[in-house]
């Protein structure tokens, strides 16, 4: 009895101690392989355009809970499963399209000159003349509102009408409205009510398990690109609960930044997370429906940073696609991070549950997702891939490879003054792609054509009369020749997308209707006398932009938009810095050196910082310039892109001041000072309003008239020191004082000078003209409207 015992219990250890070995090392990354089956398996492909990898694609596994190895999460009560499994593609259903056949037998009919004919004219009073003559001529007239009875909502005309017995003409536009408005409210009550509590469902969970593998120690080689993610996250995190959750305090001063950046939505800024890129934070205004709600104001932002943040799979160097290492990995370690399942929550599922419905609203993605990036790890990777391995640089050749076949996006942003990515990139929620922003963005060209019109995108949908009135109002090709090309491109483009694709999703089919709201009907026999004409084509523009106008507002959030660059022509290219490097060095150091002591010492506020940061960037934007110009190389696209901007550059910088100070200096350039007595008077020395310089430059085999300001030296003895104020009224500089008390505020114009005023010293006429400045500058014209 006793060696029983002794037995039972030997086989009771061995049993443990299998037990406990069965279950050592376990990692998340250690997959299982069984067949995934036929109910689970649906189209990978995430675009209207074919996807090489479409018919490459292999099999995929899905992981056996049973044989699954597991690793607990950050509250030891989660077990963490990777599941490659596809999105849930849901076809839309397809619904009859029918457009019966009309047939135009309206009688033609006149209108006499005195109206006389017009029955019930006689219930309307105050036409002018002008509105008569409309009427006679083309049988209608559109008003502005009536100030004194002004309608505020499109179908309460129509209720007058029944109350004063006013005959009813129903436009085109009251009914698009009407879809406007159940368009707009079925979102709005499906992002608030339901997409707003699934996206903070999958913030969290995504948060949870990028911090749980951040702080695993067997990942130290993605360790700063965990640090990425877990930023990422907790940013969104923070936008709709206000709080970062489980952020390492490591991390919170770069995830403060970006918040911070986001909730001010005032322009182009150096990312902090994304450094040394640039984000456009002026898309974070809360704008369209959002607003007015704190539920929807949360979802904005925070979707806006799922569909703006851009992760560079590939770029062109030296007209070659190369791998973009950091990022690719950043997005790599993401998607898998999103495959990881626990026994609670399916991420997968919860990002379906939000891009599905919007997708059916707005479309697809423009930029490639999480399962296409899935599709990336398993034909480079496999499916037992280990996280570390995607800094392993012996998959890189694979990964470009196949990186290759990813589809481009459909709309790429004209842009290049600002650090901006704009190929193939992961975005985790990404904005959409649409026909009309396409348009839009190939119709579009920095500093010869930036602002586009409305017109374009009805005139490539087929209105003539848009084309017509685009050439005779904006004249695109007077600043642009290849624009006539590049419409007829994008008109062939938009004419072979089949009906299947404008009935794909709803704004797609929006955008179709709004296609034949312009349609003209002056040579349709048998149409109606007041459609006959130009002014009715023109009429229905207004109408088919109109509900443009709508459609736009409704899908902010969602749609990508194009992008480019404003400015002049080609020759703002010849810039040039004058080369003293010197000087630049020295200035250089001593803005580094003034702020950090200041700093040190604690005299340097937190947006004085900012400004200093600011400066030197522009110092040693100049001071690498002026060596390259030394060296005669030429500069870089660039670099002349910056020098262009330059003035906006030193305007930032002077209105960051001036919203620290009182302002007042700044306000006029010119200023005095004395500097020493001379008995009963003094020396003085100061600086007239900037002069002009001209300087002719060599830019490549070519010479250029370049333009800067200098600085108009004086110096003189006085019998009085002098102040600001008064040497600039010798100046002629004339201030207007306007308001009462603590709300003073003045406005600078300019005068003749004060007969007092001294002259200049002699010699500076050794390179300054005696003469009267004359010159103009021809002014380039952009067509702002």
């Amino acid at each position: 009895m006793k060696y029983k015992n002794i037995i039972f219990r030997c086989i009771g250890i061995s049993m443990i101690i299998v037990v406990l070995l069965s279950g050592c090392n376990n990692k998340p990354e250690e997959v299982a392989k069984s067949d995934i089956t036929k109910d689970e398996k649906s189209n990978p492909s995430d675009k209207n355009k074919a996807d090489d990898n479409d018919s490459n694609l292999q099999a995929e596994s899905i992981t056996n809970p049973k044989d699954q190895d597991v690793k607990k999460g950050i509250n030891n009560n989660t077990n963490y499963n990777l599941v490659w499994q596809d999105k849930n593609e849901i076809s839309p259903i397809d619904i009859p399209y029918i457009i019966p056949e009309a047939s135009y037998k309206v009688p033609n009919y006149t209108i006499k000159a005195d109206l006389s004919n017009i029955k019930n004219m006689d219930s309307f009073s105050g036409f002018t003349n002008e509105q008569l003559n409309k009427i006679v001529d083309n049988g209608f007239v559109v008003l502005p509102s009536n100030s004194n009875d002004a309608f505020l909502k499109m179908n309460t005309i129509y209720e007058v009408n029944e109350y004063k017995g006013i005959p009813n003409f129903v436009t085109v536009d009251s009914v698009m409205h009407v879809y406007h408005n159940f368009f707009n409210s079925s979102l709005k009550i499906l992002e608030r009510d339901r997409l707003y509590d699934e996206l903070i469902k999958l913030t969290n969970s995504m948060l949870e398990k990028t911090v749980y593998l951040y702080n695993d120690n067997s990942y130290e080689p993605i360790k700063e690109d965990l640090k990425f993610n877990v930023i990422f996250f907790a940013v969104a995190k923070k936008l709709l609960t206000n709080e970062y959750g489980a952020l390492p305090k490591e991390l919170k001063v770069i995830a403060d930044e970006e918040v911070s950046n986001i909730l001010k939505a005032d322009g182009y800024k150096k990312s902090a997370l994304l450094a040394p890129r640039d984000i456009d934070y002026s898309q974070y205004k809360v704008r369209g429906h959002y607003t007015n709600d704190d539920k929807l104001e949360s979802y904005f932002r925070a979707m806006m940073w799922y569909g703006q943040i851009a992760l560079p799979l590939t770029e062109v160097v030296n007209e070659e696609a190369v791998l973009c290492e950091d990022e690719t990995v950043k997005a790599l370690i993401m998607t898998y991070t999103a495959f990881m399942q626990s026994n609670n929550d399916n991420d997968l599922k919860s990002w379906d549950k939000i891009y599905m419905p919007t997708n059916f609203y707005v479309g697809q993605s423009d930029d490639l997702n999480l399962f296409q990036y899935k599709d990336l790890i398993l034909n480079v990777f496999g499916e037992n891939v280990n996280l570390n391995d995607f800094r392993n640089e012996k998959y890189y050749d694979k990964l470009l490879e196949e990186a290759k076949k990813m589809p481009d996006p459909g709309i790429k942003n004209k842009i290049t003054l600002q650090n901006v990515h704009v190929g193939k990139q992961f975005r985790f929620m990404g904005q959409r792609y649409t026909f009309d922003g396409e348009i839009l963005q190939e119709l579009m060209e920095p500093y010869k054509r930036p602002v586009p019109s409305g017109l374009d995108v009805a005139a490539v949908l087929g209105s003539k009369r848009a084309k017509t009135l685009l050439d005779k109002y904006y004249e695109p090709q007077k600043t642009w020749p290849e624009y006539e090309n590049k419409f007829k491109a994008m008109k062939e483009k938009i004419s072979k997308v089949d009906d299947k694709d404008w009935k794909s999703n709803m704004y797609n089919g929006w955008l179709d209707t709004i296609s034949s709201i312009q349609k003209p009907f002056e040579d349709v026999e048998g149409a109606p006398m007041f459609m006959k004409n130009k002014a009715w084509t023109d009429k229905s523009i207004s109408s088919a932009l109109g509900s443009y106008a709508e459609l736009k507002h409704d899908t902010i959030l969602y749609v990508k938009q194009p992008v480019a660059e404003c400015g002049g022509a080609d020759f703002i290219y010849h810039h040039y810095v004058e080369p003293n490097v010197e000087v630049y060095s020295k200035l250089l150091w001593l803005t580094k050196y003034s702020s950090t002591n200041l700093k040190e010492r604690g005299l340097l506020s937190q947006e004085f910082e900012q400004i200093s940061i600011k400066i030197i960037k522009l110092l040693e934007l100049l001071r690498d310039c002026s060596i390259k110009e030394l060296n005669n190389e030429t500069l870089t696209q660039d670099e002349k892109c910056e020098l262009n901007t330059i003035g906006g550059k030193i305007d930032s910088i002077n209105y960051a001041i001036l919203a620290q100070v009182d302002g007042e200096e700044l306000s006029c350039s010119a200023l005095i000072a004395d500097i020493a007595t001379v008995e009963n008077s003094c020396l003085e020395i100061g600086t007239e309003l900037p002069n002009e310089i001209y300087v002719v430059i060599k830019d490549g085999e070519e010479l250029y008239l370049s333009r800067g300001s200098v600085y108009g030296y004086h110096e003189f003895l006085s019998d009085t020191r002098l102040t600001d104020d008064e040497w600039q009224e010798k100046l002629g500089i004339i201030k207007e004082q306007y308001g009462e008390d603590s709300i003073d505020f003045y406005m600078l114009n300019t005068g003749e000078p004060s007969p007092s005023l001294p002259k200049q010293p002699e010699w500076v006429y050794s390179f300054k003209s005696k003469e009267k400045n004359n010159v103009e500058c021809k002014q380039q014209e952009v067509n702002w409207e």
